[in-house]
């Protein structure tokens, strides 16, 4: 999850795309807004499945992890 200041403290999932919308931290259920989300800075996230263990890269597909950095012109590479 990244977490941004517009008009107060919200939450959009992550993504590589361009720098300032890196993972903040994690959520372990769905919400929907105007919900207030849950949001973990630390841990693990038990809720993850059909990933390959190992290092996993945030994807330039919001809230998506994958093994494969991103290497597009002004990507952003987040572990």
């Amino acid at each position: 999850m990244n977490i941004w200041d517009s008009t107060g403290a919200k939450v959009r999932k992550a993504d590589a795309t361009v720098a300032g919308k890196e993972a903040h931290g994690f959520v372990k259920a769905v919400f929907t807004h105007p919900t207030t989300a849950t949001v973990y800075f630390e841990g693990s996230n038990d809720q993850v499945t059909g990933l390959t263990p190992g290092v996993q890269f945030l994807q330039t597909t919001a809230g998506l992890a994958g093994a494969t950095a991103p290497s597009a012109a002004g990507n952003v590479v987040q572990r």
